[in-house]
């Protein structure tokens, strides 16, 4: 339904500019062994939030990193609008 269209066109150009960064990326992951999604106490091994902040209320790590530039943060919670990520 056109109610969708503009979720959906967003949704594909963030998409379409992300191509380039994800193909690079995986191209270093190829290279390097280093996966390519990864929690983020792999990057910050002496960060003792790392291994906490990414926790949602059940416990499951949420937050990680996606690449070495993009952090993912998901709002998993119904009504919550975003948190602080650190």
């Amino acid at each position: 339904p056109f109610k969708y269209f503009k979720a959906v066109r967003k949704a594909l150009t963030m998409r379409a500019e992300l191509i380039p960064y994800i193909y690079s990326s995986y191209y270093q992951m190829h290279l390097s062994g280093i996966a390519f999604v990864r929690p983020l106490y792999y990057d910050y091994q002496q960060e003792e939030m790392a291994y906490t902040v990414s926790q949602d209320p059940t416990g499951k790590f949420s937050q990680y990193s996606f690449g070495d530039d993009i952090m993912v943060a998901p709002v998993v919670h119904k009504a919550k609008s975003g948190y602080l990520v650190r």
